[in-house]
């Protein structure tokens, strides 16, 4: 019987392992864990923050709307999108552009460039 147990313990750790990947354990901060996403680039991540964003607004302009089936917890997405902001490399462009702007003795705050430019590189 006790054979019996260690094996089913064995199989459910085996499983867990294989089967439980959504969440990994936060290396900052203990009892909290992470979830990941894939996405193919900054530009889509930013749509995916941009549409959570819009969503967040839509449901603030048109409560009725939504009737009381449907809960959205505004705050609760308004967080996940603050969290996929991608600041760490929002501090690498400002950074970037003062090297530019020293580097090449120019004054880049007065570099335009239209949106249809800009998205003609993306």
């Amino acid at each position: 019987m006790e054979n019996n147990s260690i094996k089913t313990t064995q199989g459910l750790e085996d499983l867990a392992t294989a089967l439980f990947t959504t969440l990994a354990p936060n290396k900052l901060e203990k009892d909290l864990y992470t979830a990941s996403f894939t996405v193919c680039d900054y530009s889509h991540l930013m749509f995916i923050i941009t549409d959570l964003m819009k969503l967040c607004v839509s449901a603030i302009e048109d409560e009725s709307g939504f009737g009381s089936y449907l809960k959205i917890n505004i705050g609760q997405i308004l967080k996940i999108a603050i969290e996929l902001l991608p600041s760490d490399e929002a501090a690498f462009l400002d950074r970037s552009r003062e090297l530019f702007a020293k580097e090449s003795g120019n004054d880049v705050s007065k570099i335009k460039i239209s949106r249809d430019e800009f998205m003609q590189y993306n």
